[in-house]
């Protein structure tokens, strides 16, 4: 299908497309849990990274018990390149976590997620000329 504006942004082996990359990766992170879609969650990936895990489990159980989020759980209020080198980069992704709930195939809520404030550190390389999360980090204030 066509691609996205906030994807083609992402795409560029650059410090701004690494910086627009952390924005694209929280729109698929939204979308893989309110569709669910572990397709979504993949295709930020890099091969082999093991920071990743807990989060993809996390998913993978939802999706096992028929549920999803009903609306979009994260907003971005910063994403800036910490370090940039061609194809490799460290970016800081700071969000806001909403309360949204989490809903069953009947769309009845089961759960809510709490609001808070969440700071990530992302190792990002290049695959198939697209950037991917290689660590991901999450930083305690």
């Amino acid at each position: 299908g066509p691609i996205s504006p906030s994807e083609l942004a992402a795409r560029p082996d650059s410090p701004a497309g690494a910086a627009a990359f952390g924005r694209y990766v929280v729109s698929q992170l939204n979308a893989a849990y309110r569709i669910p879609d572990l397709a979504r969650y993949d295709s930020i990936l890099a091969p082999g990274c093991d920071t990743c895990v807990r989060g993809k489990a996390d998913l993978e159980d939802m999706v096992k018990a028929g549920h999803r989020m009903e609306a979009d759980m994260w907003s971005v209020t910063a994403s800036r390149v910490l370090t940039w080198g061609g194809g490799s980069a460290e970016l800081e992704v700071l969000i806001q976590q909403h309360r949204v709930g989490v809903i069953d195939a009947l769309g009845r809520r089961v759960d809510e997620n709490v609001e808070r404030a969440g700071h990530f550190q992302l190792t990002l390389t290049r695959v198939d000329n697209s950037w991917k999360v290689a660590k991901w980090l999450n930083v305690q204030p």
